[in-house]
């Protein structure tokens, strides 16, 4: 069972990385959706399902939701933005680069790690314990991982004792714990669901994301694609990936 998460993780690895070398190469795909990297493999399953349904396909590229912003910015050709917080959406929006912007799902902030057994906060104190978190600057989960870190007291200690490895994405974080660089990883209770291992909730606010369509570029197919992901139909498939849908 382990060795077959472990195949899954290298997986949804590989293909995030391979969808980001796409983007990188300026591949001409006219529904490019720039993802929130805590969304890859659900946003997968998402678009699966609404291609299957409609017959249109949609290229993903997965990131770090202030690294995904910046290249909107810089002129990148993505239709459709899903940040992982609203700062990113409003700031793209601030600019007049994006429209149409709203909430449209949430996750709870858990403590994951490879093993099947849950971990504890406790486990945060052990002087052995190594601890991965996205980077803040670029990453809402990170961001909200450093600022529970901070409420208990726990950032600076992490920092101090060099046990805090900062890694560039949520999906980073869980290779991280998987390569042995870390222990534990703070990532979406819908990453920790679709990797295995086991998890405990933390007393954070949840993750709220947003998102909207990239000006200039956004095709009717994609505003579809972005109604469809805030409707009733897409509700389940949210709520079974451990994801919350939105509201207003």
């Amino acid at each position: 069972m382990r060795y077959l998460r472990d195949q899954r993780l290298v997986q949804i690895l590989v293909l995030c990385l391979g969808l980001s070398l796409c983007a990188s190469m300026s591949v001409a795909a006219e529904e490019s959706v720039a993802v929130a990297a805590s969304l890859g493999p659900t946003m997968e399953k998402l678009a699966e399902q609404f291609s299957s349904t409609t017959g249109n396909r949609l290229t993903l590229v997965n990131g770090a939701s202030g690294k995904l912003a910046a290249q909107i910015e810089a002129g990148a050709p993505f239709t459709l933005f899903l940040s992982a917080n609203e700062k990113w959406a409003r700031h793209l929006e601030s600019k007049g680069l994006l429209t149409d912007v709203h909430p449209y799902a949430e996750s709870p902030l858990v403590l994951w790690w490879a093993k099947e057994s849950a971990p504890t906060v406790e486990m945060l104190k052990e002087s052995t314990m190594k601890v991965a978190i996205a980077d803040p600057a670029a990453a809402p989960l990170g961001e909200l991982a450093k600022e529970w870190l901070i409420r208990e007291g726990m950032f600076q200690v992490l920092e101090q004792e060099k046990r805090l490895v900062i890694a560039g994405d949520i999906l980073k974080t869980a290779l991280a714990v998987k390569s042995g660089g870390a222990d534990l990883a703070f990532v979406a209770l819908g990453t920790a669901q679709e990797l295995g291992g086991g998890f405990v909730r933390v007393s954070s606010p949840p993750a709220r994301y947003f998102g909207g369509l990239v000006k200039n570029t956004a095709t009717d197919v994609t505003a579809e694609f972005w109604r469809w992901l805030r409707s009733s139909e897409a509700a389940p498939l949210w709520e079974k990936a451990g994801f919350d849908p939105a509201r207003e």
